[in-house]
């Protein structure tokens, strides 16, 4: 009895010490599975009203700049870097970004300035109730798209506010083809 419960005991601690040593943990998943208590209320970011449908959003969602909560400084996420800032005049700034090379949507298309510009004139789109986001943007005045460049997007702002160049970074990049009624074919 005493030599079968060894044998036992020494099979098993083998088994557990095989299968704990299996070093193939490759995956090619792209799902990423969260677990909270509480239900997403939407998951498109001009209509999320609660934290987690914020939180949600952020994570399927790209915008141009992020926080890199390591060096707590301003980086790129769809723009390759920080923005650079000129000071037009004692009240403007032109607020320029270029777009990642190889910056794309989940259906391989690259973004560009227009999907920059149809992102923000959805969060200020007066027939969308999207969180009152479109007082965050009553300063910028202009957006230009560079016709020999347009993996540049410049931001004509009209306050000089330290806070510009984050808001000006920090809205969701939509694909416009989603939500455009005139590209869907029926």
């Amino acid at each position: 009895m005493k030599l079968t419960f060894k044998f036992l005991f020494f099979f098993i601690s083998t088994l557990f010490l095989g299968y704990s040593c299996d070093t193939k943990h490759e995956s090619q998943n792209e799902y990423i599975l969260i677990h909270c208590t509480s239900d997403a209320n939407s998951l498109n970011p001009h209509y999320s009203r609660g934290g987690f449908s914020n939180y949600l959003s952020m994570q399927i969602f790209q915008t141009l700049t992020g926080i890199d909560y390591y060096t707590e400084e301003l980086v790129g996420v769809v723009a390759d870097n920080r923005p650079q800032i000129e000071e037009l005049d004692s009240n403007k700034l032109a607020i320029k970004y270029k777009i990642r090379k190889g910056a794309k949507f989940k259906n391989g298309r690259l973004i560009n300035s227009e999907d920059i510009l149809f992102s923000l004139k959805l969060s200020i789109c007066p027939g969308i109730n999207s969180k009152g986001s479109a007082s965050f943007y009553e300063f910028i005045e202009e957006v230009q798209i560079d016709p020999k460049d347009p993996s540049f997007i410049t931001f004509i702002c009209s306050d000089n506010y330290f806070i510009n160049e984050y808001v000006t970074g920090d809205f969701s990049i939509l694909p416009f083809e989603t939500y455009d009624l005139s590209l869907i074919h029926i």
